[in-house]
């Protein structure tokens, strides 16, 4: 089921958890961990530090679509979730302007006689809004598996793109993944890999088999599609049990304020996100992020946030 991130969104929280408001965890000097929240407001999600632009509770984020809601359980756990969704965060980059989320991993599994088993996972999503887009440098489509073809479609706007691979062998290649130079390890023989366009805002991931996984059985009944942060993964001698064990893997967004150019955004002080001692990025998607100056650590997005780096 495609994951769709609407402003309008509002799944439901279980029962069992409890929201975090925005004046609790005691975060007044908004200096945790090197990234700074706005004053009052909670600087952090469990061990997650959520920088402003981006806040938890009303008057701490930039806009509505930079709202984080966290989540916390009867046991202690925490999920921080992207606005009113079901979309996990795990990390967000000033720096980089990135945003770090766990995506699904699709998966097409067999019995020895050839029939599905399993809920029916072989196909799924993702689709975000701006300022969000898919990360093109970031993430890779992997499709593993030694019965196994896969093809995403990705969208920008009205353009549509696709892409895919297959991955085929006959004996177990986890055997000798590991022999592989890192760069070679995923070639066409029980994984294969693919770049995903730039700039897109939705994709959709489809695996299947040729023969149902009957001839390799014994050491692959699943084939395996997921578009991955491409640090995440390597294809080696556990990927097949790791991959069967794993539900979701670290998928990196990017996204940047507003759509304007720092040329016009800068002409407009009441509006220019960036404060203090910093400067303007332009993003390749339209829109800006912000930078602390040379010589300069802190929240470009504060005033007076960007501090001098001791030497």
């Amino acid at each position: 089921m495609l994951l769709v991130l609407l402003l309008a969104a509002t799944n439901a929280v279980a029962a069992a958890t409890t929201r975090i408001s925005a004046r609790e965890g005691g975060a007044d000097d908004g200096k945790a961990g090197g990234l700074m929240a706005k004053h009052n407001c909670t600087p952090k999600c469990g061990n997650i530090d959520i920088p402003y632009p981006f806040g938890i509770g009303s008057g701490c984020y930039f806009g509505p679509r930079f709202e984080i809601t966290c989540d916390q359980s009867n046991d202690g756990s925490t999920a921080t979730r992207l606005m009113k969704t079901r979309m996990l965060v795990d990390n967000i980059s000033l720096t980089e302007g990135h945003l770090q989320i766990r995506q699904l991993v699709n998966r097409d599994c067999y019995d020895a006689q050839g029939k599905p088993i399993g809920e029916d996972q072989s196909s799924g999503g993702l689709s975000v809004i701006p300022p969000y887009t898919i990360s093109s440098d970031k993430n890779r489509f992997f499709v593993v598996g030694c019965d196994t073809y896969a093809h995403f479609v990705g969208g920008r706007g009205e353009q549509s793109y696709t892409t895919g691979c297959i991955s085929v062998c006959k004996n177990n290649p986890t055997q000798y993944a590991d022999s592989f130079d890192k760069n070679e390890s995923c070639s066409g023989m029980g994984c294969c890999k693919t770049n995903i366009p730039p700039l897109l805002n939705n994709l959709t991931l489809k695996v299947a088999s040729y023969e149902n996984h009957t001839e390799v059985h014994d050491f692959n009944p699943c084939g395996y599609a997921f578009v991955v942060k491409m640090d995440q993964f390597t294809f080696s001698k556990t990927s097949f049990q790791y991959l069967n064990k794993t539900h979701r893997v670290p998928l990196v967004l990017d996204w940047q304020i507003g759509a304007e150019s720092c040329g016009y955004a800068k002409q407009n002080n009441k509006t220019f996100a960036c404060k203090g001692k910093s400067d303007c990025q332009d993003k390749p998607s339209s829109g800006y992020i912000c930078l602390c100056n040379p010589g300069f650590q802190g929240n470009p997005y504060l005033e007076d946030s960007c501090e001098g780096i001791p030497s």
